[in-house]
């Protein structure tokens, strides 16, 4: 038993937390919560988000300001983007991207 009177290997307590567990993977909520906090959770990528939310930016300006090359700034670019952090929009021949700020007004941000 531990601290908290659980005894840990019981059967109904393990029962329980797998059941838990398996709502958490079938939650598309969750899916998509794991992918805002992956996407957050390099620091290249919280860097780049937190530039965005001061303005926006193409691919090439984003690679001189990071000090990386285009691939590298792209390929983290598309993983925000994908968790709908960022949004990218055509500007003449360049695309843009900036911040959806209420995201991290709404979900990340400690209340």
């Amino acid at each position: 038993m531990d601290a908290m009177g659980i005894t840990i290997g019981s059967k109904a307590f393990l029962a329980k937390q797998r059941k838990v567990l398996k709502e958490i993977d079938q939650s598309t909520q969750s899916q998509q919560e794991i992918l805002y906090h992956s996407a957050l959770g390099h620091d290249l990528r919280y860097k780049m988000y937190r530039l965005l939310q001061e303005g926006e930016y193409c691919l090439t300006i984003l690679a001189h300001i990071m000090n990386k090359s285009k691939s590298t700034i792209s390929h983290h670019l598309a993983i925000l983007e994908k968790a709908g952090l960022i949004i990218g929009r055509k500007k003449g021949l360049f695309t843009v991207y900036s911040a959806m700020n209420y995201f991290y007004e709404k979900k990340v941000r400690p209340q």
